[in-house]
């Protein structure tokens, strides 16, 4: 029904819609770091982004990616309450002189 838009058409949609949400992170509390990576993500969607299966295929490894979002699924689902206590245990093994000061939001 309708042709598909651009390719640069489509990169400013998801460029500009990025910078929308980063813009009003205060607004709906959404964290900057998941836009991003939500915007990159759509990038390389096939029909959505920029590659057609055959090039994602080719040229991304799957397993890669598989690995890299547990890692990053479970970073955050560790409660911060734990990150607290893991930067205590840190400070207190750490050398006094190679000690830095560490600011957790929160």
């Amino acid at each position: 029904m309708f042709a598909p838009l651009p390719a640069e058409w489509r990169l400013s949609i998801i460029l500009l819609a990025t910078l929308a949400f980063w813009m009003t992170d205060s607004l709906h509390g959404i964290r900057p770091v998941w836009v991003g990576l939500v915007s990159a993500c759509l990038c390389l969607l096939p029909r959505v982004g920029f590659l057609n299966g055959e090039e994602f295929a080719a040229g991304v490894n799957v397993r890669t990616c598989i690995y890299l979002g547990g890692g990053i699924l479970g970073l955050a689902a560790v409660p911060a309450a734990r990150l607290d206590r893991l930067m205590v245990v840190a400070r207190n093994i750490a050398p006094r002189r190679h000690r830095m000061t560490i600011c957790l939001p929160g």
